[in-house]
This record gives structure tokens, sequence and C-alpha cells, in this order.
């Protein structure tokens, strides 16, 4: 099979944007490298955040409870998440010696679905790559009723006695299965 390097316009290739390499073999198109910017503001979410931030927070401070900076300050940097005009950097192929504008994200950790995306995508491929080592492993999740987590989010002396908790109660659970005993006064190091 030999590739052939095509120039195709947008209109001819419609699935195929902002391609830097497009090779036509046998009846099928294949492009690599190809980066297709999300339009942030055509977004259900971001509509709705847009129109109704400056009025819920506003309710909220008129009800006497106000919420959070750091809430506040997550969902107005959502509002700045991949839109160009909030700041962008450009990039250059040079295979191709395109330029392309990709702009900047909020990085958010909590709000916006695309950054959140990305973090977990990296945090799992950090995990996989450099953490866990290559055996068995058991993963557990934690739930926790939504009174508990909103106490949990200004307390970190909450967060690290459950933490404690839940850790000593996996523990005994995965001994338990095994056959092994864990006592109930472990040491301080291995709690």
């Amino acid at each position: 099979m030999s590739y052939k390097q095509t120039n195709l316009a947008y209109e001819e290739a419609p699935h195929v944007e902002e391609t830097c390499l497009v090779f036509e073999m046998e009846k099928y198109v294949y492009a690599e490298n190809v980066y297709t910017p999300r339009n942030a503001e055509d977004s259900p979410l971001y509509q709705t955040v847009v129109n109704n931030l400056n009025t819920f927070l506003a309710d909220q401070q008129q009800r006497d409870r106000p919420v959070p900076f750091f809430v506040e300050r997550e969902m107005r940097s959502f509002l700045d998440c991949g839109i160009p005009s909030r700041g962008f950097i450009r990039v250059h192929c040079d295979s191709c010696g395109r330029d392309r504008i990709v702009p900047f994200s909020c990085k958010g950790r909590g709000f916006c679905a695309s950054c959140c995306g990305r973090r977990m995508a990296d945090t799992a491929a950090h995990l996989v790559d450099r953490v866990l080592p290559e055996v068995r492993t058991r993963q557990w999740a934690l739930t926790l009723p939504y009174t508990l987590r909103f106490l949990m989010a200004y307390d970190s002396k909450l967060i690290s006695a459950i933490h404690r908790f839940s850790r000593r109660r996996s523990l005994r659970h995965c001994a338990a299965e095994r056959g092994f005993l864990l006592w109930d006064a472990m040491p301080r190091e291995a709690q």
C-alpha cells in the first residue's frame, strides 16, 4: 500500500478540520495531528453560568448565605476558559508550517468539564506510568452524605479524621479477607 499526501480543502472533507497531514489510502482518508478547538461559549453550561452568575451571587448575598470565595473564583474563571479573547498561546507546527491559536484554560478542579476531564486523564496516566507498580490493585470509593461533604470543604481536621477512619476500615477489611486480624489499636505510623 502506498500513501499519497494530499491537500484537501475543508469543503472536500468536512470531518477533517485544522489538519496538519492528511493521507489518502484506497477509499479512506486518514488524518494525523488533528486539533479541533472547542467552542466554549456555545455550551449550555457556559450560557447558564454567564446569564445567571451575578443574579445567583446577589441572591445568595441577600439571603445572608454568600457563596464562598473559592466557589465564585472557580465559576468566574470558568467563564474565561477556552475563550481566545481572554488569552491564548500561538503554536507553530514545523511539519506543515501552520500556526494555531490555543486558548488558555482555567485549570479548575470542580466546575469546568473540559479541565476536570484533562486533569482526570493526566492523573490516571501519571498513576499508571509512574506511581502504581504492575501488581493487582484494589480501588475503593468513599461516598459521603452531602452535609458531611460541605462540612469537609471548610474543616481540614475533619477531612484528616475521615481519611484515617476510612483507611483503617479498608485495611481491616482487606486483612480479614485474607484471614489476618488487624487490631483497633494500630501503631500511629501504621495508621
